[in-house]
């Protein structure tokens, strides 16, 4: 976006961190063709908390090229639980 001047600027949102976790973490894929799972990336999750909506949201970006590799809202018909290996 540009403000009146032509500079750019970032937009920044009315959103809070929940949680963040500090420790590296993964995250897999499924392929089906190959039936095995496949690591999509790596990096620090973050919980962030919408204030006025009180919706809450999952973060990952990976650690080296900081591009989002997971952006999931959280919803209550979630089941979240550690993957079987």
């Amino acid at each position: 976006m540009f403000n009146s001047r032509g500079k750019i600027y970032r937009q920044v949102f009315d959103v809070y961190i929940f949680a963040n976790f500090i420790n590296s973490l993964e995250e897999f894929r499924y392929d089906p063709d190959t039936k095995d799972w496949k690591e999509r990336g790596l990096g620090n999750v973050k919980v962030l908390k919408h204030p006025k909506n009180l919706t809450f949201r999952v973060l990952l970006r990976r650690e080296q090229v900081h591009k989002i590799a997971v952006n999931h809202m959280i919803t209550k018909d979630m089941e979240l639980k550690p993957m079987l290996t």
